[in-house]
């Protein structure tokens, strides 16, 4: 029997939602498979990104890590014909955007497995998701405890734990463009960043060039996932010295830098 023959509860019972801590780990898999999926797409890449609550910190996770690269959608076809001829099994496809399966076997799950989401670049709200929980711990505890008391009240039915969680997701990317928004305060701004996509807007204030996030766009809006593109992980260190020259207090700052410079 093949899984495409299976029903949706025999797939439920092969493939249980479970919960773990999250862990580096997650982060060192994610980084071993997108360095697998740009030797397979090259530059059909314009942006690949750790995404989904393996991408959040001090939360419990399924041990599935997701993954979102954004492409210019007239390629979709080669992208899509690379990744079937590769393990990845296409879950679903629409007009702009795809999601693959990976590391799902007749025997249940596979040690590693992914998530792939295709999508048109600069359709991103994953990323302003993950980076607001990120900042806003307790906004993450929040959703934590969502999807537990989902996980508990819809187990093993996977389609209503996952519809459950979308007024959330919703409204935390919602937050994380008003947060802009207010910090710039001026009406006219508001209605210009509304009107562009992440591309313009990133390209406006010269953080994209060509299509491509510039080292200064990684350091003043990306988070711990970028470390590895740096020869040293980047960091500001703030001190505060007292009348006789000696430390009185200190602060270090990783990237995002912009809520620190």
């Amino acid at each position: 029997m093949k899984l495409g023959d299976m029903s949706l509860e025999k797939l439920w019972e092969l493939f249980p939602i479970t919960f773990v801590d999250n862990t580096d780990n997650f982060k060192d898999i994610y980084l071993d498979e997108e360095k697998h999926l740009e030797s397979l797409l090259g530059y059909y890449i314009i942006r690949i990104s750790h995404i989904g609550s393996t991408s959040i910190i001090n939360i419990k996770t399924k041990p599935i890590i997701d993954i979102l690269i954004e492409i210019d959608f007239k390629n979709k076809d080669i992208v899509k014909n690379v990744l079937l001829n590769n393990d990845y099994i296409l879950m679903n496809e629409s007009s702009d955007k795809m999601s693959f399966n990976k590391g799902y076997t007749i025997n249940g799950y596979a040690d590693k497995v992914f998530h792939v989401h295709i999508k048109k670049y600069g359709d991103c709200d994953e990323l302003y998701f993950r980076d607001y929980l990120n900042e806003n711990q307790p906004k993450a505890i929040e959703y934590e405890k969502l999807k537990l008391d989902l996980f508990n009240k819809h187990n093993p039915n996977r389609d209503l734990y996952t519809d459950g969680k979308k007024e959330f997701v919703s409204e935390i990317v919602n937050l994380a463009r008003e947060k802009y928004k207010e910090k710039m305060n001026q009406e006219h701004i508001s209605a210009e960043v509304d009107a562009m996509s992440d591309e313009q807007f990133l390209t406006k204030i010269k953080l994209m060039i060509d299509g491509k996030i510039t080292q200064a766009g990684m350091l003043l809006l990306g988070n711990s996932d970028f470390d590895y593109m740096f020869q040293t992980a980047p960091s500001i260190m703030w001190r505060l010295y007292g009348a006789d020259g000696m430390d009185k207090d200190y602060a270090i700052f990783k990237i995002p830098f912009i809520n620190v410079v």
